[in-house]
Formats: structure tokens, sequence, C-alpha cells
């Protein structure tokens, strides 16, 4: 646990499956969606949620429809939306 008593989250994602977008938004995507994801987490997760994710094998954060023409910083950070939604629930859909 940190000094300031925030716990520390580490999140790892093996997979990110992105439908028309070009390899080279990959890095694009990636930070948009780590800056996102921070801020979400940044207001709290429930006990009960980290305990249900806790070591998990998937977590599952649904389709994420970023909109038509949507860019690359923008799918990121819908998709960091979306996927601490569903840590903040526990990965319960």
């Amino acid at each position: 646990m940190a000094m300031n008593g925030r716990r520390r989250i580490d999140v790892r994602i093996e997979e990110l499956v992105l439908e028309g977008f070009d390899a080279g938004d990959a890095g694009a995507v990636g930070e948009a969606l780590r800056l996102e994801l921070a801020r979400v987490l940044s207001a709290g997760v429930p006990a009960p949620a980290l305990r249900a994710t806790a070591g998990a094998a998937h977590v599952d954060g649904g389709e994420i429809a970023a909109g038509p023409g949507a860019g690359p910083r923008a799918a990121g950070a819908a998709a960091g939306q979306s996927l601490g939604a569903a840590l903040k629930r526990g990965g319960a859909r």
C-alpha cells in the first residue's frame, strides 16, 4: 500500500482487439487507454470489486463503440472507460 493510504492497482492487458485502425495507431490507442483507465480508477475501486478481480485471468471490458471516424485517442479513452467500469463492478456484467 502506498504511503498516502491508496492501493496500487496493477493491470496487465494481454490483448486488445481493434477493428478499423492501422497497426501504427496502437501506441496512441494504448496510451489513451492507460491514461483514461488511471483516471477512472483513481476515483477508487470498491474493496469487493478488488477482491473479485484480483488475479483474474480475464475481465471483459465489453465492446467499445467510439463512434464513426473516432481517432485512436478517442478509441483508447473509450476502452479505458469501459475497462475501468468493469473493474469497478468486479468484472460482472
